[in-house]
């Protein structure tokens, strides 16, 4: 199907589902990436800053999707912590809250020739 907009997407899934191409890894907590499977269109730095400058996540995700690569989520967990006054700034608040990811998804999926899983905004 076509790509929804991250603020869409289902959060916090549990684990143990099957490795999906619909599961999507941010690597907060940390990602196993198999850099062999990693084709060189993806290894192209300028590709990186050009799409997503923000959002390297974005482009592991194709890049696992290109070599037909799904992901899973493991039971790992992790303590998460989060500094005082810094809600006001970085990553979540410019590619969650401020849409960048969205924009940086198309301009990768644009940049690899995947047009066709970008929704149509005119489309109901």
């Amino acid at each position: 199907g076509l790509i929804r907009p991250y603020s869409e997407w289902e959060k916090q899934i549990g684990p143990g589902g099957p490795p999906s191409h619909r599961v999507f890894i941010t690597g907060v907590g940390g990602a196993v990436i198999h850099p062999e499977r990693i084709a060189a269109e993806f290894r192209d730095r300028k590709g990186l800053m050009k799409s997503c400058p923000r959002a390297d996540d974005i482009w592991l995700k194709l890049a696992h999707m290109a070599a037909g690569v799904p992901c899973a989520k493991t039971r790992y967990r992790f303590p998460c912590l989060e500094l005082p006054d810094t809600d006001q700034t970085g990553l979540a608040v410019s590619n969650v809250d401020q849409g960048g990811n969205d924009r940086q998804m198309i301009a990768a999926l644009k940049y690899c020739g995947l047009t066709s899983l970008i929704p149509d905004p005119d489309r109901k």
